[in-house]
């Protein structure tokens, strides 16, 4: 399940540049009632622990960047999706009971609730990147690798995790599945700091392939690594960031 959330201020919205730690304490205090242990457990799965839910960057039909903080004009857009319905009902309604909430220091009204209707039917279908997607390998001497998307490792180890959250999830899917970048350049690279760690990502259009279920997961729990700290979500390539 996939919502657009839009947010608005009586004052101009001033955020770090670096913003995706305080949208992920938003989200996990909007859900913290619910899901009280996601946030240092999530769920299990050969050791690793995944919190199946990914959120986008913040989008605003006008901004400026000054002194490493983004200035957002009232209102801004979030886009936040889970393989959980639930996850995504609970922090929506959380969101919406509440008089505000809080990214960084200021104080947002939940002001619109989209749901984002993505209809698969086919085998092949071409999406966006809402948020940078991010796969990575760090080895025995602490360094840590970022592949990009024309390289092997890049579609393989997405698959790979993919499948995990398919068995987290107890969804019996097809082996098939593959992603190929439509637009491929250099410049499509991000980088992006989460608590002062530098991560690097990917942006741009890329083809996904396989079974229903496959695609569904993929849209709906993100691609590759670090979903809940704001990487990987995806949307097709006809959905708006908003209606106009």
């Amino acid at each position: 399940m996939k919502a657009r959330l839009t947010f608005s201020s009586e004052r101009s919205i001033s955020i770090p540049i670096a913003y995706n730690y305080y949208v992920q304490s938003m989200i996990y205090d909007l859900i913290k009632r619910r899901y009280p242990d996601l946030h240092d457990e999530g769920f299990v799965y050969e050791n690793r622990h995944f919190k199946l839910f990914s959120f986008s960057r913040l989008f605003s039909q006008k901004f400026e960047v000054h002194n490493k903080m983004i200035n957002f004009q009232s209102p801004i857009y979030l886009f936040f999706s889970s393989p959980i319905t639930e996850l995504v009902e609970v922090m929506v309604n959380s969101a919406l009971q509440r008089s505000k909430v809080r990214i960084g220091s200021n104080e947002l009204v939940l002001t619109e609730v989209s749901s984002i209707d993505e209809e698969i039917s086919g085998s092949t279908v071409d999406v966006k990147t809402f948020s940078p997607i991010t796969v990575y390998s760090t080895f025995s001497n602490g360094q840590t690798h970022y592949y990009s998307p024309n390289e092997q490792e890049f579609a393989s180890f997405i698959k790979l995790n993919l499948s995990k959250k398919a068995n987290i999830l107890n969804l019996e899917t097809e082996d098939d599945f593959s992603i190929e970048p439509l637009d491929f350049n250099e410049r499509n690279s991000t980088v992006t700091f989460y608590k002062n760690f530098m991560v690097k990502g990917w942006n741009g259009k890329f083809r996904l392939t396989g079974g229903k279920k496959m695609l569904e997961l993929a849209l709906s729990a993100g691609l590759g690594a670090k979903n809940s700290q704001g990487f990987g979500l995806t949307v097709l390539e006809e959905v708006k960031m908003w209606d106009s």
